[in-house]
């Protein structure tokens, strides 16, 4: 009864998570509070999701979409002009990592050990550009994100959640101890406080994992839920106390703050009264979808019902 429990949680999170993957996890493009223009940010094209945006439009010339990710030894994100800052093409800690988990599922689904050398390359390229803190891991972005007046060196949940889930499959798939050592630096930096360096932020005595991190966060609402996902499938996985305390931590902030999310049936997109995009705001309601499943707990079940009528 327990493996088979066990089983459907790993079911539950697999089958969010195949939907995440698609998105491009650098989240909200503008400040703005007009709808309309957030109403872009919800098409999808190609592997991410953002404005369409060529860098040439000259003939013969294929133009790059805003915020996709593009493919190279080392894959690199488009980003071009954002709140008047020009970012252009950046190795974004998040975008490598995704792509590595890509390649674990394709090497999973056909057996091609080019998919698994490929995976494997790009995890161990993440583990040279960390920043070991002595008791934990950090990825640290190379470029400023203007969007929150965040400057070069900065860092979030979401990313190193990520990261820590391509640590994880990068263990399964070939059983080296380096990578789940790798792991469980990684995951210690959830403990570790903002102030220290660190990803957690106490906001009003609850845990809260911020995507990204500063003194005052935004407390952006996807990239919290996707990071405790992911911690619950680390904690399973590796049957991790920790994880599963940080996890439990996560669910309980969740519970207290999720009504301040709700915009009169839409949803917020952070803490800052920003609307969610039509994308984000689909993703707010698969999320608590998967959340109820794994808690049981009714608030998810009602934001979930309520945000689903207005889609």
């Amino acid at each position: 009864m327990i493996m088979r429990k066990k089983l459907s949680v790993i079911l539950i999170i697999m089958t969010f998570l195949i939907i995440i993957e698609a998105k491009i996890e650098i989240d909200f493009k503008s400040n703005t509070k007009n709808t309309s223009h957030l109403e872009k940010d919800a098409k999808v094209i190609g592997p991410s999701t953002g404005i369409q945006a060529g860098i040439n439009s000259s003939p013969g010339v294929k133009k790059v979409a805003k915020y996709s990710l593009v493919e190279g030894e080392i894959p690199l994100i488009y980003y071009g002009t954002v709140d008047g800052v020009y970012l252009g093409y950046q190795p974004a800690p998040h975008g490598i990592a995704q792509a590595a988990r890509e390649a674990f599922y394709a090497y999973e689904s056909t057996g091609n050990r080019e998919n698994l050398s490929r995976a494997l390359f790009l995890v161990d390229y993440l583990l040279n550009i960390s920043v070991d803190k002595g008791d934990y891991l950090i990825w640290e972005y190379t470029f400023p994100w203007p969007v929150y007046g965040l400057e070069k060196g900065w860092r979030g949940s979401l990313c190193q959640a990520g990261v820590l889930k391509a640590l994880m499959l990068a263990y399964k798939y070939t059983g080296e101890e380096k990578y789940r050592i790798a792991s469980e630096k990684t995951l210690k930096a959830f403990s570790v406080p903002v102030e220290e360096g660190g990803l957690l932020k106490l906001r009003e005595g609850y845990y809260w994992f911020p995507e990204y991190v500063k003194e005052s966060p935004p407390y952006v609402l996807n990239g919290f839920i996707t990071t405790l996902l992911w911690l619950r499938e680390y904690a399973d996985y590796f049957n991790s106390s920790e994880a599963e305390r940080l996890y439990q931590r996560g669910v309980e902030a969740l519970v207290r703050f999720l009504p301040e999310y709700d915009a009169g049936g839409w949803s917020y997109y952070d803490a800052l009264g920003n609307r969610a995009s039509a994308h984000y705001h689909r993703m707010h309601v698969w999320q608590l979808g998967a959340m109820y499943n794994l808690t049981g707990e009714e608030i998810f079940k009602k934001y979930h019902e309520r945000w689903l009528r207005s889609e």
